[in-house]
């Protein structure tokens, strides 16, 4: 952020002074970024400055969790993003349309299949599933298809999914 003070000049001294480059992250508004010696220095060798290269993760994110919830497949389907790691929070949904923040990992479709686990599992590709939604009230299973990818920079999977019947209406 240009105007932004530094508000670690000890971490920049101490890199300084070991003439390397200095990486701290969420010390500045939530950025990610290197400080780093400059090249412009005072007749007696002292650094005149420092520079901040970063990116606001946590505004970046937040505009790709606003993209992804605004992203519609089909009459009612939809985008979600799961966290991949292997922690606890494996299966919990980062971004979801009613249910961010729920684990869902344990989930299983109408058959009994462990669905999401089997998602994140592969890591990348597309599966089809018999759903049925209880909290809408359906009472038979309808089939759904989902694509999904990893987003390793991040541990995500980012999914997109709806039900065939949706999706083939128009074909008939």
């Amino acid at each position: 952020h240009i105007g932004h003070g530094l508000h670690f000049q000890h971490d920049v001294d101490a890199a300084r002074r070991r003439h390397r480059h200095f990486s701290q992250r969420d010390r500045v508004v939530a950025s990610v970024g290197g400080v780093h010696e400059g090249k412009a220095h005072t007749l007696i060798g002292g650094i005149v400055g420092a520079t901040f290269v970063g990116l606001d993760l946590e505004r970046t994110v937040d505009d790709f969790k606003s993209a992804i919830r605004g992203v519609r497949v089909g009459k009612t389907g939809y985008f979600y993003v799961l966290d991949a790691s292997t922690g606890p929070n494996r299966g919990t949904l980062v971004v979801h349309p009613a249910m961010e923040g729920k684990n869902i990992l344990a989930s299983t479709d109408a058959s009994g299949r462990t669905f999401i686990r089997e998602i994140l599992d592969r890591g990348a590709g597309q599966i089809r599933y018999p759903w049925l939604n209880k909290e809408k009230g359906e009472t038979r299973a309808r089939d759904k298809v989902v694509a999904f990818d990893r987003l390793e920079s991040l541990g995500w999977t980012v999914a997109g999914g709806a039900y065939l019947d949706e999706l083939t209406s128009e074909l008939v």
